[in-house]
């Protein structure tokens, strides 16, 4: 993920090739470098969102996996004090991505409803405002997401047996767009700073 200035790159580093392998949240000059380790973060490693507010991501620092932050310095890469959990969600909450303001953020939960909803994010309280708001609700299974900068769209991966296909929805009224329709492997997508592309892995 890449910071809100494009200076920095996030992302989690294995520590092996293992599918189980531990991993730790580190950033990276987009020019290149060597990477600066900020906290690990065992087994847990869905793709993280630099936001304005800082880096958030999934840990399971307390047994369940929940979405955290951490303020980071984005001249050099370093953390600025301790991580900060966000969330608390009893069945889990995974994925987390906001929207390029911070006001609203967007994450999984493990409730096995094909649902994505929104809600209002108060970057100064650290917390949820009001209840949440449908944008997509369907029986079809849905993987990592990522809100555009614009926040009008949120990219997704449709899961269909071991395809996975790149879908737009539009936040303001759900509706859809699919974008690839192959064999290619894709496990995370992110959107280029300015919107203008979708990258995936």
């Amino acid at each position: 993920s890449w910071s809100p200035s494009g200076a920095r790159i996030a992302f989690f580093q294995a520590s092996s090739g293992r599918i189980r392998a531990e991993h730790s949240l580190s950033t990276i000059a987009a020019s290149g470098g060597t990477p600066v380790a900020l906290l690990a973060l065992g087994t847990m490693s869905p793709t993280p969102d630099w936001t304005s507010e800082g880096i958030v991501f999934t840990s399971l620092a307390n047994g369940v996996p929940n979405v955290w932050r951490i303020n980071v310095d984005e001249a050099t890469g370093a953390p600025v004090g301790e991580p900060i959990q966000v969330l608390v969600s009893a069945p889990g909450s995974f994925a987390p991505s906001s929207t390029g303001d911070g006001t609203r953020l967007l994450f999984e939960t493990g409730s096995g409803v094909n649902t994505i909803d929104r809600y209002a994010f108060d970057p100064a309280l650290g917390r949820l405002v009001g209840g949440p708001q449908t944008v997509h609700r369907g029986p079809r299974h849905l993987g990592a997401m990522g809100v555009s900068p614009d926040g009008e769209w949120i990219a997704t991966l449709l899961l269909e047996g071991k395809q996975r296909d790149i879908v737009l929805v539009r936040v303001s009224s759900g509706e859809t767009r699919r974008l690839t329709d192959d064999s290619r492997l894709k496990d995370w997508i992110f959107w280029a700073p300015d919107g203008s592309r979708l990258f995936f892995c």
